[in-house]
């Protein structure tokens, strides 16, 4: 098989969907994994004086050929075929070396990453959007991010209070 663009994204997710079947009218292989264990359960990463080097093998042990790496909202490994009091212990094990491998991206895997991990994780943080907007001086509504019920309810009383004197001042006019 060809080399392959590999869209790692969680099932259905419309993007990745409709990029690949753009590849496949292009002719162009490509395939879906939620995660790493999705793309192969074996897989190894090889370090030594020359460097790092990542292989991933099918269940006949041929070589997995990637082309292309696009990185959209992968999950955390699943822990596959263990016994059950192992199954936790694997997963952080396989979400640590998930991580290691998109840590490393190009540096490991020596293809073109169509985004880098990294800065699409960071394209989904509002805080971090925020903050970058606020160094550059651009202006965004006030606003508060919050798991606490007060702090919710506080800032939407200060937000029903706004819209009421701004209400009032337009009917003044």
């Amino acid at each position: 098989m060809d080399a392959a663009v590999a869209f790692f994204s969680k099932r259905f997710d419309r993007h990745a969907a409709a990029v690949q079947w753009v590849s496949a009218r292009q002719h162009i292989p490509s395939f879906a994994a939620p995660d790493l264990s999705a793309l192969a359960q074996r897989t190894s990463i090889h370090a030594g004086n020359q460097g790092l080097t990542w292989r991933a093998h099918q269940e006949d042990h041929q070589d997995i050929r990637i082309r292309s790496v696009w990185f959209r909202r992968p999950r955390p490994p699943a822990p596959g075929n263990c016994l059950e009091e192992d199954k936790e212990f694997v997963a952080q094990q396989w979400a640590l070396y998930q991580k290691n491998i998109f840590d490393l991206g190009s540096d490991l895997i020596d293809v073109l990453w169509i985004n880098r991990p990294h800065a699409a994780l960071a394209a989904e943080s509002k805080l971090l959007q925020l903050r970058e907007a606020q160094a550059v001086g651009m202006a965004f509504p006030e606003m508060v991010v919050t798991n606490h019920a007060l702090a919710s309810d506080e800032y939407r009383n200060v937000l029903e209070s706004l819209e009421a004197t701004t209400s009032s001042a337009s009917l003044e006019r």
